[in-house]
């Protein structure tokens, strides 16, 4: 996986896969945190700079969307994990 930031992009197996501004700044922080959990709460106060209790479903959506380009472009694993009653976190390439 190669991260392109100027474009807001990432490459895997050789596609490139366009974010948007909340999908790239969610993926990115969570790979640069690999395996800790966060909250839906603390991502989006990480990400949005607003504060957490105000998130309603945005961090689950911009996950989805993430997981659904990655698809797209044919990864083999997903690469953010949900974790029951806890949040999310970045898993690390096989």
């Amino acid at each position: 996986m190669r991260l392109d930031w100027r474009n807001q992009s990432i490459t895997v197996k050789g596609k490139q896969i366009l974010l948007n501004r909340y999908e790239f700044l969610l993926f990115t922080y969570l790979m640069r945190h690999p395996g800790w959990i966060f909250s839906k709460e603390e991502l989006y106060e990480a990400i949005w700079k607003q504060p957490g209790e105000f998130c309603g479903s945005a961090v689950a959506n911009v996950v989805s969307q993430i997981r659904r380009k990655l698809r797209m472009a044919g990864a083999k694993q997903d690469y953010i994990q949900t974790v029951v009653n806890s949040g999310y976190r970045f898993l690390k390439e096989n």
